[in-house]
């Protein structure tokens, strides 16, 4: 399992079932970030309205952009790599207050807050957001997303969207047809 173990911090009791909802996060993001994956394929021409919508909204891609294509190959890279993670590596999920991960470490190791664990669709997401901290090297440049899909902070562009940790990670759950919570 991708989800090793869990571990409290703030002295926080861990629900029974943390463990689980983490594990069963970890394998619905593998077959979330593959599914966004195949979407994003080579040739975006074949890209449906749908999904055209998502890159629009969360990564301020316009339909005549002439770069999309390569705009495309580079959140495919992030989805990848941010799979490829979640995929060979173990896990250490720490639950607490925030959510957070540790970057560029051999350790592994993601901060989750309890509120995440009420929902499990805001669980899915916020994993996929921290795994993509971790393997994928993303930030928080354009900061948070609202549950419609609209950017917290005023002035986000297409720069400050690219790298973007919520971004991928609504984008990827809106190209697997999962709700934002």
């Amino acid at each position: 399992m991708p989800v090793a173990a869990m571990r409290s911090i703030a002295q926080l009791r861990i629900p029974p079932n943390a463990l689980a909802m983490c594990q069963t996060a970890a394998q619905d993001a593998i077959a979330a970030l593959r599914k966004a994956s195949q979407t994003l394929k080579e040739d975006n021409a074949n890209i449906s309205y749908d999904d055209l919508a998502a890159l629009q909204r969360y990564y301020l891609i316009n339909e005549d952009d002439p770069e999309i294509g390569p705009r495309a190959a580079e959140i495919r890279r992030l989805i990848k790599a941010t799979k490829q993670g979640i995929t060979n590596q173990q896990i250490t999920v720490d639950y607490g207050h925030y959510n957070s991960a540790q970057r560029n470490t051999r350790t592994h190791v993601m901060y989750l807050g309890r509120d995440n664990f009420t929902r499990p669709n805001r669980l899915l997401r916020y994993f996929i957001h921290e795994a993509s901290h971790m393997y994928a090297n993303t930030d928080d440049m354009a900061g948070y997303l609202n549950n419609n899909g609209t950017y917290r902070n005023p002035g986000v562009n297409q720069q400050s969207a690219a790298n973007n940790a919520d971004s991928l990670a609504c984008l990827v759950l809106a190209l697997s047809f999962v709700a934002l919570e």
